[in-house]
């Protein structure tokens, strides 16, 4: 990711932040909301039927609550596409910048 800094995480402060957080972060967000959601979240029941092949199309959340399956995709699909994306125009620029070809 610090493909162009190769001197940010020497500091221990740094390398905390920039390393550790975000590897700590990955795993416990995703552990906390989907607990919060699928788990401590109240369903009625009614989404199931015992009776069909498929018993319930999702998840009670996502049927029930419009903001929390806007927030569910927009936070876990969305940011990551963003960052993804601005990653390799950060790339991309600083390659052209450095006169390098891109590949």
């Amino acid at each position: 990711m610090f493909i162009f800094n190769e001197n940010l995480l020497r500091v221990r402060r740094k390398r905390f932040l920039y390393h550790y957080c975000p590897l700590f972060l990955a795993i416990a967000y995703p552990t906390f909301l989907y607990l919060g959601l699928v788990v401590i979240h109240p369903c009625d029941g009614t989404q199931w039927d015992y009776a069909s092949i498929l018993c319930g199309l999702s998840n009670c959340y996502l049927e029930n609550s419009y903001l929390l399956a806007i927030l569910d995709w927009a936070l876990d699909n969305g940011v990551r596409l963003l960052v993804i994306l601005v990653l390799i125009l950060r790339v991309v620029y600083k390659k052209r910048r450095l006169q390098q070809s891109v590949s």
